[in-house]
C-alpha cells in the first residue's frame, strides 16, 4: 500500500470577502437609519404642555398640548390617554375643532391641542400627585401616551414625559388653589 501525502494550503481570505461583508452591513445600517429617520417604524412625536385651563365652579378641566412630528412624514393622532386613578382624558380640540381620534399630524409641524381632562378627586391619589406638599405639584412629570397611525397604516403607542399637563389641573381642582 502506497500512501501519499498532499500539501494542506491553509485558506487566506481576499479582500473582496470582507469589502462584501461591511458593505452589506453598511447598506443595512443606512436602511434602517432611513426607516427611523422617516418615521414609519417609529414616530417621532414630542408632546409639551403648555397650559391648563380650569373651571373650580363646574370641575372642567382642560390641558393644552402642544404636539410636534419631527418625522418627515405625517401620522394621525388616533388616542391621548394616561394611566392615573381618577383622571381621564376627553375629546381634544384644535382650533374650536373636536379633531378627537383624527388629528393629523403633517411631517415637521406641530399644533395645539386643548384636551378635556376630568377629574375625580376622591380617587386621584397616586405619588405623582403629591397632595401634602401643593407647590410640588408644578415640578414633576406626568406621562402621557400617545397613539398615533402612520402613513403605512402601522398603529404605534408613545408613552411619554410631559410636564406641567396634568398636576397644576388636579392642585387648582383638588386644592382649590
Amino acid at each position: 500500500m502506497k500512501t501519499t501525502v498532499t500539501e494542506y494550503q491553509p485558506f487566506v481570505p481576499t479582500a473582496r470577502p470582507v469589502r462584501r461583508f461591511v458593505a452589506v452591513l453598511a447598506v443595512v445600517a443606512v436602511a434602517f437609519g432611513a426607516w427611523w429617520w422617516s418615521g414609519y417604524a417609529a414616530p417621532r412625536i414630542s408632546a409639551k404642555a403648555v397650559g391648563v385651563h380650569v373651571d373650580p365652579a363646574t370641575g372642567r378641566a382642560s390641558t393644552v398640548l402642544a404636539l410636534r412630528n419631527d418625522a418627515p412624514t405625517s401620522v394621525v393622532v388616533r388616542d391621548l390617554g394616561v394611566d392615573y386613578d381618577g383622571i381621564a382624558l376627553g375629546r381634544y380640540v384644535r382650533d374650536g375643532q373636536d379633531v378627537t381620534g383624527r388629528l393629523e399630524l403633517p411631517g415637521g409641524t406641530s399644533t395645539e391641542v386643548a384636551v378635556d381632562v376630568e377629574v375625580s378627586c376622591s380617587s386621584a391619589r397616586h405619588e405623582l400627585f403629591p397632595f401634602e406638599d401643593p407647590d410640588s405639584a408644578y415640578s414633576t412629570d406626568e406621562y402621557l401616551r400617545v397613539a398615533v397611525r402612520t402613513s403605512l397604516g402601522l398603529d404605534r403607542t408613545r408613552t411619554m414625559r410631559v410636564k406641567g399637563s396634568l398636576n397644576p389641573l388636579v392642585a387648582q381642582l383638588c386644592l382649590g388653589r
